[in-house]
């Protein structure tokens, strides 16, 4: 019941229907409509008003590149009705709070066949099964038994009027389907019901079967078994499209895309949000070779001669005389990092170009992360400027960037996080793993030679339960045609999970010009005498 078990958020019942339209590239467009009273009845909080849900909704919405079409009334019923349209690019990254309990995957078999497919996300299962390398034993089962029982009647509420219904609009021709109804030629239908999924959870935690081969350890992963799909949903099986050909996009993504993102001020102000909200909703693009920033002045620095034969002595440094200009860079997309910096052309209102400028101080601004780094920050100085100069008629450069292509988070391994289990990308294995406090908790694993460990930039094990495990390199050693790694961890390691690592896998550059012009020295427009 991979989709289900691990899909049990508590965020309160809600109705919602989405139809998907899938493009043969992955790119897509989800129409959704949900009716729900209530977002947190854990807390004990109605919602307040169509604003805050709408705000909600796309704040805290993940993989979306733009949204339209969004309307949101309260009811006579004392529900709140939404709709809303929502563009993604990858549709494993593509959740809401309306419709994250129903999560999907596309992508490209050997045979080059487009698959859909349940993605489960556990991160939102309400089971709490064994969340470190503890073995599975009887006890371990009463355990679950028990807390299962305690938060019995808590589920059962919220889960009696949850239902979804997903219908995926698909190109190309069908191949197969498991689980999901056709509802056309190309449309495939997959409903989800709360109390069904009830059922299923009870009997899989009480069923002495399962129970005795979950010891044994020749049962496998209960959050991940496609056994109960057949009290789900029909059918002993995956839940799984697959389409034989890719056929013609149902759509042009790039222009829809566009189009909504220049119309959604409208919807903003409709409900009374900030412009920018939006771009919380995903992560931005990479940037492009060739597309321009867009340049401000954040701040002018200018120091006279102090009489110290070209130097100034200002609090107890020595500096430099001259002009300088402060700029904030923002980025068609993100990159990963900013290498240089490169001013061609500084002329002044008067014609006269100022050689040879500096740059100095450029640093990649914004998130931590690498889903937002589309900001730089850099100063260009200069010799003094003659005292009656208007401005400048233009400056204008290029920021060289490594894109943002070069990173990728590779899944190393994802289940069991014992000594012996493989992975599928650089051959990983894990060597050992080691939950003893007194000598730490330790993970080390080896991957093939073709991974430099200077690229392998950092490690996670995103856990069953909803955490996330940053692991600290102490040491690497090529041993033959392997590279083992050794990490260590401040917390105990789970006993499944994902292991992922961020890795630079490319060394391509983008050159992103920018150009200011017609300002004055202290960053102004230059008015026209």
């Amino acid at each position: 019941m991979g989709a289900v078990l691990a899909g049990l958020t508590l965020t309160g019942c809600y109705d919602t229907r989405q139809e998907i339209y899938l493009n043969p590239d992955g790119t897509g467009r989800a129409i959704l409509e949900s009716s729900f009273a209530q977002e947190d009845p854990l807390k004990n909080e109605t919602v307040s008003s169509a604003d805050t849900i709408v705000r909600n909704l796309i704040q805290d919405a993940e993989g979306v590149d733009a949204w339209r079409d969004i309307s949101c009334e309260e009811g006579e019923d004392g529900r709140f009705h939404l709709r809303a349209t929502a563009y993604f690019t990858d549709l494993k990254k593509f959740k809401t709070r309306v419709n994250q309990i129903s999560q999907f995957s596309a992508s490209r078999d050997g045979d080059g066949r487009l698959r859909v497919e349940s993605s489960v996300d556990r991160k939102q299962s309400p089971l709490t099964l064994p969340a470190t390398n503890e073995a599975v034993t009887a006890e371990s089962i009463r355990r679950e038994r028990r807390q299962f029982r305690a938060n019995q009647p808590l589920f059962a509420a919220m889960l009696a009027s949850v239902k979804v219904e997903t219908t995926f609009h698909l190109p190309g021709t069908l191949a197969s389907l498991s689980n999901f109804d056709r509802a056309s030629t190309n449309s495939f239908r997959l409903r989800f019901d709360g109390a069904r999924a009830m059922s299923a959870i009870e009997r899989f935690l009480f069923d002495p079967e399962i129970a005795r081969r979950r010891v044994e350890g020749s049962f496998g992963d209960i959050v991940d078994s496609e056994a109960a799909n057949e009290f789900l949903y029909g059918k002993k099986g995956p839940v799984r499209i697959v389409m034989k050909d890719a056929g013609r996009p149902l759509f042009d993504y790039p222009a829809e895309v566009a189009a909504a993102r220049q119309a959604f001020p409208v919807v903003a102000r409709a409900f009374h949000l900030p412009d920018s909200i939006e771009k919380s909703g995903g992560a931005s693009p990479p940037a492009v070779d060739g597309a321009p920033a867009r340049v401000a002045v954040t701040g002018v620095e200018w120091r006279y001669d102090g009489g110290t034969d070209g130097n100034m002595f200002r609090l107890g440094i020595l500096q430099d005389i001259g002009y300088s200009l402060r700029l904030r860079a923002e980025l068609p997309g993100r990159v990963f990092d900013v290498t240089a910096v490169h001013l061609r052309r500084a002329t002044t209102a008067e014609g006269v170009s100022l050689h040879p400028p500096q740059v100095k101080d450029y640093k990649l601004g914004g998130h931590n992360d690498t889903s937002e780094r589309t900001n730089v920050f850099f100063s260009l100085g200069f010799g003094l400027p003659a005292r009656d100069s208007r401005g400048w008629a233009e400056l204008s450069g290029e920021i060289e960037c490594a894109s943002a292509q070069n990173f990728q988070e590779v899944e190393l391994i994802s289940g069991l996080l014992l000594a012996g289990t493989k992975g599928n990308s650089f051959t990983t294995e894990l060597e050992s793993v080691t939950n003893n406090k007194p000598g730490g908790y330790r993970v080390v694993l080896t991957t093939e030679l073709e991974l430099e460990s200077q690229r392998m930039l950092w490690v996670k094990i995103y856990s069953d339960g909803n955490q996330v495990l940053e692991l600290t390199r102490q040491g690497t050693m090529t041993i033959g045609k392997r590279r083992s790694y050794t990490f260590t961890s401040s917390k105990p390691i789970p006993r499944s999970g994902r292991l992922v690592a961020g890795v630079l896998a490319g060394d391509q550059r983008v050159l992103i010009p920018f150009a200011l012009t017609n300002i004055t020295l202290l960053g102004q427009p230059l008015v026209s005498r």
